[in-house]
This record gives structure tokens, sequence and C-alpha cells, in this order.
């Protein structure tokens, strides 16, 4: 076999081996922040990427984690794929923002609030097919939601 195949991979390989979304892999080779070519109407990614391009699709993968499980498995509430044991759940939603990574914008904190998501226990009752359809929480805004809730069940002595 032609050395050349073996060593690159399709956008649909790459979301399986990093574990990413496909949408996600899309923008990091139309940003150029990984090695790949454009090939029709898909990407041609080099399947050994350099140092940088590897420490930039770890920290993605922490960042997407809890969303890409959630979207696997969208009726499944989400206190199922996180230990929330040390979680205070009666805090309002806005406390697992305080510290990493960044506040719950205006825009999505009153979006929850308007379908009566305002604590953290009521957030991670929800599920993925619950949260999806709500008006002005967009895919961002979705993932942030969910890294800064895996953040404060990895760290809860900042929350």
């Amino acid at each position: 076999m032609n050395k050349l195949f073996v060593s690159i991979m399709g956008v649909n390989e790459a979301s399986e081996l990093w574990e990413l979304s496909n949408t996600l892999i899309r923008e990091l080779c139309k940003s150029g922040k990984i090695i790949a070519t454009p090939i029709d109407d898909t990407w041609a990614i080099l399947r050994e990427q350099p140092l940088e391009a590897l420490k930039l699709i770890e920290d993605a993968r922490k960042k997407e984690s809890l969303y890409h499980i959630a979207f696997s498995s969208p009726d499944e509430p989400i206190i199922n794929f996180i230990k929330c044991d040390m979680l205070f759940l009666e805090q309002p939603i806005e406390a697992i923002f305080v510290n990493n990574p960044g506040p719950l914008s205006t825009r999505a904190a009153n979006s929850l609030r308007r379908v009566g998501i305002s604590t953290v226990k009521r957030l991670v009752e929800s599920t993925f097919n619950q949260l999806w359809p709500v008006r002005n929480l967009g895919n961002r805004a979705l993932r942030h939601t969910f890294h800064a809730l895996k953040q404060a069940t990895e760290n809860p002595s900042q929350f």
C-alpha cells in the first residue's frame, strides 16, 4: 500500500481518533491549526501532527468532552455523566462559571432561566435534548456550559 495514504486520514477518522466532533475537526483544518489539505468537500488530515497541534487537540478534547458525551446520549440526564457528589447543587448556575472558563453570557443565562433552569441541580437533571432547543442557547454556549460544569466537578474546592 502506498505510504502516503497510510499517513493521512479523513474527518470522520480524525473525529474518532481524537474524540472530537466532526465540526471541530473541520474548524481546526480551516484555521490551519492542524496540518490538513482540502480535497473536494472534505479534508485530508496528516495522521502524525506536530507537538503544538497535538497539545491544541488535547485542549479541545478537554473542553468538548462532556458536550460530546451528552451529544452521543441525548436522552440521559447530565448527572449520569459527571461525578457530582461534591457539587453544591442548590447554587445558582452562575456559580459554576466563577473561576473557569469565564462567565456565562447574559444571553445564555437568561435563556436557561426562561426555561426554569436557575440552579446547578436543575441543570444536571436536564438532558441534552431538553437543552438543545432552548432559544438563544447555541452550540457554543452549550459547550461552554458543559465545560464549566466539568471543571466544577473536577475542582470542587473552587466551586
